[in-house]
């Protein structure tokens, strides 16, 4: 399998109110060479079903869920270290992008 050209890690804690536009954003981005991890730091709320609710049908999520709270710092890097795309691309739990966003900041990388 030919690995994604974009990596993007998504860090999690206790954002069951946002993460879904968070993950609708990056469902809708108009590049879709992407895979998107997204870590999940011992959520004590709803979090990880609503992650697995609006991810299960798209095989470019994976989900890790840290069974103690190690911090962001740490949970990011949890991410960093599974990703195979070329390029990082990094957001939060309670981010929203843009469609284009993933698209424009590939254009400005390979053109610099």
């Amino acid at each position: 399998m030919k690995s994604p050209i974009v990596s993007i890690i998504l860090p999690n804690r206790n954002y069951s109110d946002f993460i879904a536009d968070a993950i609708n954003s990056v469902k809708a981005q108009t590049l879709t060479d992407w895979e998107c991890i997204i870590i999940d730091d011992a959520s004590t709320d709803n979090s990880v079903k609503v992650i697995k609710e609006l991810t299960k049908s798209d095989k470019r999520f994976r989900l890790v869920v840290n069974p103690e709270s190690i911090g962001i710092s740490a949970t990011r890097n949890i991410g960093l270290d599974m990703a195979t795309g070329e390029y990082i691309a990094r957001m939060d739990g309670d981010d929203v992008s843009l469609p284009h966003r993933f698209e424009t900041e590939l254009a400005v990388l390979e053109n610099e």
